[in-house]
């Protein structure tokens, strides 16, 4: 039997090309040339991660994530940049 869960994906186009992709809810990021690669190895990535994570059931992420409405926002944020990097 398969269980869908829901995960947020969100794809930042690179200047150097292709994009990142970030699944905030698993705290996971990889990159591909195109977004259907991106997506691809993200897809592989939350393999991995779910065979591998030990923290939690399965039922345990289905549960969290299944419930509710995402909400996705972005906030505005001002730094001053150092000249000293540490």
């Amino acid at each position: 039997m398969k269980t869908k869960i829901k995960l947020t994906t969100i794809y930042y186009p690179q200047t150097s090309g292709g994009y990142t992709i970030i699944c905030p809810e698993l705290m996971l990021t990889t990159q591909g040339e195109d977004i259907k690669e991106a997506e691809n190895m993200m897809k592989e990535l939350i393999e991995d991660y779910f065979e591998n994570d030990k923290t939690m059931e399965f039922s345990d992420y289905v549960e969290s994530f299944n419930t509710g409405n995402k909400i996705i926002t972005e906030i505005d944020y001002e730094y001053t940049e150092s000249a000293t990097r540490f």
